[in-house]
């Protein structure tokens, strides 16, 4: 069975509600409204997926599969419907120039309430997807997410000694001089996931608790990276974790921006070490993730492929590890 949620590229590179990142309708490419809807139209023709339900546009791809007393799983439509345009830092990196400044530009700006990330009428859909879930007793409830949602702050490699801007490759490189202005001031790793977005992620963590979920599993795509994390709201309150699986062939960020491999080590290192909802992470190799569900346990393994270059590989697991329930949470019990 293939069950399917989109991110950006079904459409153009990070689309959001009245545009794109590469869109350009002054450069002959439209209106953007049209070439959403050719692609939303080319998506569910040649997917194998059922047309919306009578009353819903194609634009509102949200699903909800319930597997008997055991899981419900909510694939989120997080694109098209209410995404505020992402805050790109080519447009604000030049104000910031001290701590005062990020503060200012983090409590003003990235937490601007109203920046949404999917609708209202997706969040009633979820909620009451997993209020249904919580009162049939159902041990799991799944999210079926585009792009990571956990606090993903940058820790300061200079300080830290990971990365120094020293040798002439790495004055030359944008992606280290990003990075280590990141860490200076511990900005997120990435703007177009939920942490350019904290006001809406909140919001959906206030819509779990309403309906008394505090154990939702986020099943994550998007960064390339394998990814186990945890997740708390403002009041430092579990809500719950997140799976991040790799690409089966794209790689992850630390490679695909040139590092080595005992570059990319480090930098997998210092994020499961310094930020606080990182627990793991893997920005080397390349694969998917299972998680096998039972009622009182689930069972995930990190499985890497020897090569995306032949035909011929061979797959290996990477890491494993247990999720049970505390409680009204769910925590990694075992790695």
């Amino acid at each position: 069975t293939l069950l399917c949620l989109w991110d950006d590229h079904e459409s153009a590179n990070n689309p959001w509600m009245h545009g794109a990142k590469n869109h350009n309708p002054d450069e002959g490419e439209g209106e953007w409204a049209l070439r959403r809807a050719a692609s939303l139209q080319a998506y569910y023709e040649w997917m194998p997926i059922r047309e919306p339900a009578p009353g819903l546009s194609r634009a509102e791809f949200w699903r909800s599969y319930v597997f008997g007393d055991l899981a419900t799983l909510v694939t989120l439509e997080t694109r098209h419907l209410a995404r505020a345009k992402q805050l790109d830092e080519k447009d604000y990196a030049a104000s910031i120039n001290s701590q005062a400044d990020a503060d200012k530009f983090k409590a003003e700006v990235l937490n601007e309430p109203g920046r949404k990330m999917i609708s209202d009428k997706m969040e009633a859909f979820l909620t009451d997807a997993m209020k249904t879930s919580k009162a049939a007793g159902q041990p799991w409830r799944l999210i079926g997410n585009a792009t990571p949602i956990a606090r993903i702050g940058v820790p300061d490699m200079e300080k830290l000694g990971v990365l120094k801007l020293a040798s002439p490759e790495q004055m030359q490189s944008d992606a280290a001089k990003k990075i280590i202005w990141q860490g200076k001031y511990n900005m997120p790793y990435y703007t177009d996931s939920w942490d350019g977005y904290p006001w809406a992620r909140e919001k959906l963590y206030a819509a779990g608790r309403s309906v008394g979920v505090h154990d939702m599993l986020f099943l994550t795509g998007d960064s390339h990276s394998f990814w186990m994390n945890r997740l708390f709201d403002d009041a430092g309150d579990a809500v719950g974790l997140e799976l991040g699986t790799a690409g089966v062939t794209s790689p992850g960020d630390f490679v695909g921006n040139g590092w080595d491999l005992e570059t990319a080590i480090k930098l997998d290192k210092v994020f499961g070490d310094e930020v606080n909802e990182v627990v793991w992470t893997d920005n080397f190799n390349q694969g998917y993730v299972r998680v096998e569900l039972f009622p009182n346990e689930a069972k995930v393994s990190f499985m890497a492929v020897s090569t995306v270059l032949k035909p011929s590989y061979t797959i290996r697991v990477l890491k494993e590890t247990v999720i049970k329930h505390k409680g009204n949470s769910i925590v990694y019990t075992k790695s």
